[in-house]
């Protein structure tokens, strides 16, 4: 009762939600099934296999709504701080895993 877009859209106001409720879902229910039946020689096999999966279908959906144009020319603009914090961000997550 307390949500203002909720009582204006109804529950319309949630579409995308509830589509990535679904869809996030079906994602780790269909991406379990997957890694539980191919045989992984390491722990990092699950990871890498899903990864691999994922990683055409996000290339082609940024492709498509145009995140790669100039990208020279962005990567150009990074400044140096948010390199380091990339670089951190990428070794930290590896450490992780």
């Amino acid at each position: 009762m307390s949500d203002s877009e909720f009582m204006l859209n109804g529950i319309s106001a949630y579409y995308w939600v509830l589509t990535y409720f679904v869809l996030i879902t079906f994602e780790m229910t269909y991406g379990k099934k997957l890694t539980s039946s191919v045989k992984m020689e390491s722990v990092w096999g699950p990871v890498l296999y899903c990864n691999l999966l994922a990683a055409l279908p996000m290339f082609l959906i940024g492709y498509f709504n145009g995140d790669y144009e100039n990208i020279a020319v962005k990567l150009q603009e990074v400044p140096a701080n948010g390199v380091m914090i990339l670089v951190f961000s990428c070794v930290a997550g590896t450490l992780i895993g």
